[in-house]
Parts: structure tokens; sequence; C-alpha cells
């Protein structure tokens, strides 16, 4: 979808693999997945934000919670979640 609006869209599978591509192109905004194998999400976005590089970009949880998923888990990790 974001391809057809004219952006460029890179799929990572994994934390580690989010965290380096988005270190590696420095993208405008990043749509984050908080469930995703070795490093979470919230990890993830924790580890970028003290990045100087990452201090103004938009990054976001596109999918709400799922059953066992805990809120707490992402305070202090400058995620926002997705709009209502």
């Amino acid at each position: 979808m974001l391809e057809l609006e004219g952006h460029d869209a890179v799929l990572v599978h994994n934390g580690l693999e989010a965290l380096e591509t988005a270190k590696k192109l420095k993208p405008d905004f990043i749509l984050l997945d908080i469930g995703l194998p070795g490093m979470n999400g919230y990890d993830v976005c924790r580890e970028l934000r003290k990045d100087a590089a990452f201090k103004d970009t938009v990054i976001i949880r596109p999918n709400r919670l799922g059953p066992g998923a805990r809120s707490a888990d992402g305070q202090g990790s400058g995620l926002r979640p997705p709009p209502h």
C-alpha cells in the first residue's frame, strides 16, 4: 500500500534486522510490529531512540495489543500506538 502511494517500503523479519536496516536506511517513518522474533518492537524502538539520528523519526506500532500483551512493556520506548 505504501508503495502505491509513492513511498519506498522495506520488509524485515526480526528485531535485529529491523534495527540494522533502520540504522542503514534512516527512514522518515517506521511501522514497527511489537511481536518481532528475537528483539521485540519495544526494544528495537528503545535502541533507535538512543541514537540522535532517530530523535524525531516517527515510529508507529501498526497493530493493537493482542491477548496477553502488556502495554506496560512499551513504557519509555517512544513507540506510538496506532491511530484510533
